[in-house]
């Protein structure tokens, strides 16, 4: 892991900067005020996002001087180590902007091409999730049970849209959900919709366009579980957007034909 902290102890120093991180946003949530700007189309930022994520890069270079930062936000900070923690200080903005639970703090360590270690921090719902590949996966201090099998009679997939998907490309994509089989959920963030996935509540995740530290801190759990994803990390750019899908090993192999049918278009 980073330093001389040992996977356990790296993990505690992560949940509690999540924790902290997500108190700070959770205040300005309960008391609707903060400013609002847009950075794109249908792709708004909130000054509790900067906020959050300078928390994040202060107390993430004081606990781990020599490893870099790449914060959705701008934050940024070389690695002398190799390792850099991807961060969203507030995934689902739009979500948390429209008085919404589903939002969260998302923190992933990258490192030797893979997530290593992630949290998810969903203040509003008061759940913490952290695991990886040294560190077994709890929520809110307990173990997560193991991902159950899916179900042929009734497969779910939660849904992700980028801000720029379009109309057209959507539509295919809802049509190649549908012709698979499965009930779709949209919950308007990425990193809400793995901790749905690591929960058992659907099967999988499918989105048109989700960065790295979208997912990272998601899907660093869900591989100690046993999940599969199209991502290769050794391959893309950590910051390009793309389409992104995730689930354990049946559900990647039914969604294959809309990955297929995503790549074509």
């Amino acid at each position: 892991m980073s330093g001389s902290s040992s996977p356990a102890e790296t993990a505690a120093i992560l949940e509690l900067i999540a924790h902290e991180a997500g108190e700070l946003a959770l205040r300005h949530f309960r008391e609707r005020k903060f400013g609002v700007e847009s950075k794109g189309y249908r792709d708004p930022v909130t000054e509790v996002d900067i906020a959050v994520e300078r928390h994040l890069h202060d107390r993430l270079r004081q606990a781990f001087p020599d490893d870099g930062i790449i914060g959705e936000e701008g934050a940024a900070a070389a690695s002398a180590s190799g390792r850099y923690w991807l961060a969203d200080p507030i995934d689902g903005t739009l979500n948390f902007i429209r008085g919404m639970d589903q939002w969260s703090v998302s923190i992933g360590l990258f490192e030797g091409g893979q997530a290593r270690l992630g949290v998810v921090f969903l203040p509003a719902q008061g759940r913490i999730l952290v695991g990886g590949k040294e560190v077994a996966p709890r929520m809110n201090g307990a173990p997560i049970a193991p991902l159950p099998p899916l179900d042929p009679q009734l497969p779910a997939v939660a849904l992700g849209f980028g801000p720029a998907s379009g109309q057209l490309r959507s539509a295919a994509f809802l049509q190649s959900v549908h012709r698979a089989g499965f009930t779709a959920r949209v919950s308007g963030c990425g990193s809400a919709s793995l901790v749905s996935v690591i929960l058992g509540h659907v099967d999988g995740y499918l989105s048109l366009g989700e960065s790295s530290w979208d997912v990272i801190g998601g899907m660093a759990i869900l591989s100690a579980l046993g999940a599969r994803s199209n991502l290769s990390w050794t391959r893309d750019n950590l910051c390009t957007k793309r389409v992104f899908a995730c689930g354990s090993e049946a559900f990647m192999a039914t969604a294959r034909p809309i990955l297929d049918e995503l790549e074509k278009a």
